[in-house]
């Protein structure tokens, strides 16, 4: 038992240090190949995947882009009419509205021939008092941003103004900036472009950072667009090939999405004002390339898929419109119920514009109209003496670093820099391997990490001279209990800082961010470097000495 015991031991140690030998492979090729992309400007690294750097180093382009919240107010408005009419019908409510800027005043009025019937009523008038304060509850409920303030309150007729404070106006135009950052980083992160930061300028700007190597036409054309999908009832005689000089009433006029190809016309859809499906019910969006065409595949949540049943089931033998951003993308003929809530878009596109559209449909469609208001080229640092000096920094600090720990220790500090050395590494290849960008805050982690990462060889060396000074000289003995003894105390001191990083990420900007990031898997990959490859390394050299000179 004993002798298979041993050689499961030295089996598992073996495949440990193969193991390792692979990650130190694999790290240091990773390493070797980003430098020779940068070195070489190659696009495209098949084999390890590229260190991401951040705009603060590599450069690029800061859009700042205003936000027009005159239509978004316009819009929660409508709906704000929509809810005080649909209440005052439910109650059967005689209710007038008179908007006044984004104020909303409401005359309630009683029939007076009713009032009149019912004079010596009184279950009528208490009726009529239970009424006002449920509708004046229902409004406070509704409309909990806005002071309301009953101007005449009788039993009879009363009425209600809805006023929009400043703060209030502040508060609305904060939440549509929110939900615009939310879109448009969802938008980029479709696109598949990681490095581009998306933040709030003010309370209802934004500004979006993109680094070079990026097509920034792109990206343009992917946040400039509002991306509002509507499906449109409309009739097949209602199709022209020029543009009508009257419009029905309760209608309006939308033109293609692409012009004709052959002929270089735009066809006019006239179809119903009111849209009977929004693209808010939009569960999923994708790009569809099958070898026939291209075209983008869709699938609606359930309440969408009820809602085009509806719409499919009572209009067979009319056309349904499918707009986006008052162009139509196409205008199919209803056949026969579509009940399973999927469907498809076609229109001609090419593969950049289906998963263009693909992403602006899943993503949303933006609160409001945007704009870039500023659109300025930030400078790269790779060509002048900041990288360089930010280089140089990592490399005095690993030198100074190196000197202190083989003064101090001889060749057990030669041992803990080699550790040093492959912490670098294998954090590097964790933030590369996982996608995360390295900004210039990052490379000041780094700094402060190599600085750090040598804490735990420290307490296992005084360790061991401690047992030293015990009189213990047994190599193994001395390895074993001062590893055992520090473990608690490196991961208690190590613990708290990650636990700071983790804060950092959590509550800071994207520059912040970075810093945090290079700070806590410094740390993760120095516990890992610090204990178990130093451990490793000093049993190899000293499994047959019978004493250690520390």
């Amino acid at each position: 038992m004993r002798k298979k015991s041993n050689f499961l031991k030295k089996h598992i140690k073996a495949i440990k240090i193969f193991a390792l030998l692979l990650i130190i492979f694999y790290s240091l090729s990773l390493f070797v190949a980003n430098i020779f992309y940068y070195k070489n400007d190659v696009k495209e690294i098949k084999l390890f995947p590229k260190i991401s750097f951040g705009i603060d180093i590599v450069g690029g382009n800061q859009l700042t882009i205003a936000i027009d919240t005159s239509d978004a107010l316009k819009d929660q408005i409508s709906n704000n009419k929509e809810f005080i009419e649909e209440y005052c019908k439910d109650k059967k409510l005689n209710c007038k509205m008179e908007f006044k800027s984004n104020d909303i005043l409401i005359d309630v009025l009683q029939n007076k021939d009713e009032v009149e019937k019912n004079k010596n009523n009184k279950k009528y008038f208490k009726q009529l008092k239970n009424e006002r304060k449920m509708f004046i509850g229902q409004l406070r409920q509704a409309f909990q941003r806005y002071d309301l303030e009953v101007l005449k309150n009788d039993d009879l007729n009363y009425s209600i103004l809805l006023k929009m404070t400043d703060k209030t106006l502040e508060g609305i135009i904060a939440d549509i900036t929110d939900k615009a950052i939310s879109i448009l980083k969802n938008r980029v992160d479709g696109v598949g472009v990681k490095e581009i930061s998306v933040q709030r300028y003010g309370n209802d700007k934004i500004v979006i950072l993109i680094p070079n190597g990026v097509d920034v036409n792109n990206i343009k054309s992917i946040i400039n667009t509002t991306a509002k999908l509507n499906f449109h009832l409309m009739d097949r005689v209602h199709i022209f090939n020029y543009k009508p000089k009257e419009i029905a009433k309760k209608h309006v006029l939308y033109p293609s999405y692409k012009e004709d190809e052959r002929t270089g016309t735009t066809t006019y859809y006239l179809m119903e004002e009111k849209s009977v499906l929004s693209g808010d019910c939009m569960a999923n969006v994708q790009p569809n390339m099958d070898g026939i065409g291209v075209s983008i595949n869709f699938r609606l949540n359930s309440k969408g898929t009820k809602k085009f049943g509806d719409i499919t089931k009572n209009n067979i033998g009319r056309l349904l419109a499918i707009v986006l951003d008052e162009k139509v993308l196409m205008a199919p003929m209803i056949n026969v119920p579509i009940l399973g809530g999927s469907g498809s878009i076609t229109g001609n596109f090419s593969v950049q514009e289906a998963q263009n559209l693909a992403v602006l449909l899943r993503s949303g469609s933006l609160p409001a109209k945007i704009s870039i208001i500023n659109e300025r080229q930030l400078s790269s640092i790779f060509d002048k003496n900041v990288l360089s000096s930010a280089t140089k920094s990592v490399l005095i600090c690993m030198s100074l670093v190196a000197l202190v720990l083989i003064m101090r220790y001889k060749n057990f500090g030669a041992i803990a820099f080699v550790a040093l050395i492959l912490n670098f590494l294998f954090t590097i290849t964790i933030i590369s391997s996982f996608g995360f960008t390295l900004t210039l805050p990052g490379i000041a982690g780094f700094v402060l990490m190599l600085g750090m990462a040598t804490d735990a060889n420290i307490l296992i060396y005084e360790k061991m001279k401690e047992l030293k000074k015990q009189g213990v000289q047994q190599p193994e003995t001395i390895i074993k209990n001062s590893f055992s003894k520090a473990i608690a105390t490196i991961l208690d001191s190590n613990i708290t800082t990650i636990i700071a990083g983790i804060a950092l990420f959590g509550f800071g900007g994207s520059f912040i961010k970075g810093f945090s990031i290079t700070l806590i898997f410094g740390i993760l990959c120095s516990i890992f470097t610090s204990v178990n490859i130093t451990k490793m390394i000093i049993e190899m050299i000293y499994k047959n000495s019978k004493r250690i000179n520390i």
